[in-house]
Order: C-alpha cells, then sequence, then structure tokens
C-alpha cells in the first residue's frame, strides 16, 4: 500500500507539476500560475494522521492596519465556500486558502487528489483580483466584494448546479490542460 506522500508525488510527476520536496517532513511545494496570478503552494501529506493537506498561499501580504478589513473580507468570501476556506495569520499577514481531507481507512485516490487541489488553486486565483484591491489600495470590503463577484469568483444561482467534474475540467483548461507549473522548486 502506497503512503500518502507517495500517492501525493505520482500524482504530481503524472500531472507535469514540478515540485521540491522537503527533506524532515512530509511536505511538497510548487507553484501555480492562473488567469489572475502566481501563487506558491504547500502539500501535507500526513500517513500518521491519515490527512492530506494543501494550501495555495495568496503571494500579498496583508499589512498589519488593514488586518480587521480584509478578516472582514475572507469571513465575507468564506461565507460562500462549498470547500475550503481562506485564512489570514493576524501576526504576519500572510493570506492562503486551504483545503483538506481526513482519510480514516480510505486511501487518497487521484480524483481526490484532483478536486482537492483544483478547487484550492482555482478558489485563490478567483478571489485574488478583490483581495489585491483591498490590500493595495483603499478599495473597501464591500467594493473588494465586488470585484470578486465581477471576476466570476463567486457563483451565481445558475453556476451552483455546476458538478465537482465540470469544475475539474473548467480548472485544467484554465490552467494550460494540466494542473500547474513551478514558480520554484525541482522534482525529487
Amino acid at each position: 500500500m502506497k503512503t500518502i506522500l507517495e500517492t501525493v508525488i505520482e500524482f504530481f510527476r503524472n500531472q507535469d507539476i514540478k515540485f521540491h520536496q522537503s527533506a524532515e517532513d512530509p511536505v511538497l511545494k510548487a507553484g501555480f500560475s492562473g488567469k489572475n496570478g502566481r501563487f506558491s503552494a504547500i502539500a501535507i501529506a500526513d500517513d500518521q494522521r491519515r490527512s492530506f493537506e494543501f494550501y495555495t498561499v495568496c503571494p500579498l501580504t496583508v499589512p498589519e492596519e488593514k488586518r480587521p478589513m480584509i478578516a472582514e473580507l475572507i469571513a465575507r468570501i468564506n461565507w460562500n465556500l462549498l470547500l475550503g476556506s481562506f485564512d489570514l495569520d493576524m501576526d504576519d499577514g500572510e493570506i492562503r486558502f486551504r483545503t483538506s481531507i481526513k482519510l480514516g481507512k480510505d486511501q487518497l485516490s487521484e480524483e481526490i487528489l484532483l478536486h482537492t487541489i483544483f478547487s484550492n488553486v482555482v478558489s485563490m486565483d478567483l478571489k485574488f483580483p478583490g483581495l489585491a484591491a483591498a490590500i493595495l489600495t483603499n478599495a473597501s470590503v464591500s467594493e473588494a466584494m465586488s470585484i470578486i463577484e465581477d471576476h466570476k469568483g463567486r457563483p451565481s444561482k445558475s453556476q451552483k448546479s455546476i458538478t465537482s467534474e465540470d469544475k475539474a475540467q473548467g480548472a485544467t483548461q484554465q490552467f494550460g490542460g494540466r494542473l500547474g507549473g513551478l514558480l520554484g522548486g525541482s522534482n525529487n
């Protein structure tokens, strides 16, 4: 039986995703380019806890004086999310999008990885224009939410019936026919 880490490495290689593997921890780092930005990502494969976590990191750091406003924006964004959530580190201003799965006795499959990773990267990419406006300009929370909605970052009522397969197919097309590309690192 393959470990969770071996399954994730095989998936990354099958998807032609370049990555860097931590020497000490079951952690892989990769990079992804979307329609709205370039993002670093972290995959944590924990066989002891039987879990998989995936984080896409926002390339912008929130200045201390804007963190309360960005925390409100993130709470509003998270309200309508079906899978995953945005997190803001109030100490250093880092924003990440997190998806995770607790496997129990089940094996991690390529299909689970596909949906977990694609939905994560696409969520960050779709919300990034609003986050950037709020971080880099004087845009209010409501203005940032309008930007997100204008960039199709929140599904309309007609879009809520889209299946996860449709989302994965759209993400595949959006990210150039494969899950991602390298921002930094090497295959191990």
